[in-house]
């Protein structure tokens, strides 16, 4: 768990070790190191365990919450004193079939995979 003089205030919530790795190193090279997840579960533990973040970046296919209800869960959390995180939504899928859901649940931005 980070403290809050080196929270670095950026989640990365992805399931695949390799997108994971790719996305960290994007966030590195802006010179911020991210906290990582790579489950909804692990998302929402971070959420409440460490200082609040200002980007999170939220695959919407996880294995055992997707991230839709995560982000929902997060903005519910957020209603108790946390502040309102940017939540974007990371997608493999036609943003058309998501986007209407994920923005419903609170993200602010669906993109396609792979981001660059």
């Amino acid at each position: 768990m980070n403290t809050q003089q080196n929270h670095a205030s950026i989640l990365i919530v992805e399931d695949n070790p390799l997108v994971l790795g790719i996305h960290a190193d994007m966030i590195r090279d802006i010179h911020s190191e991210p906290d990582m997840a790579a489950t909804g579960h692990g998302a929402l533990l971070q959420v409440r365990q460490n200082p609040p973040y200002r980007i999170i970046f939220m695959d919407i296919g996880l294995p055992d919450i997707d991230g839709i209800e995560v982000a929902a869960q997060i903005r519910a959390l957020e209603l108790t004193g946390h502040r309102k995180a940017v939540i974007i939504g990371l997608t493999g899928l036609d943003i058309a079939d998501v986007e209407p859901e994920c923005l419903a649940a609170g993200m602010n931005l669906v993109l396609t995979k792979p981001i660059s």
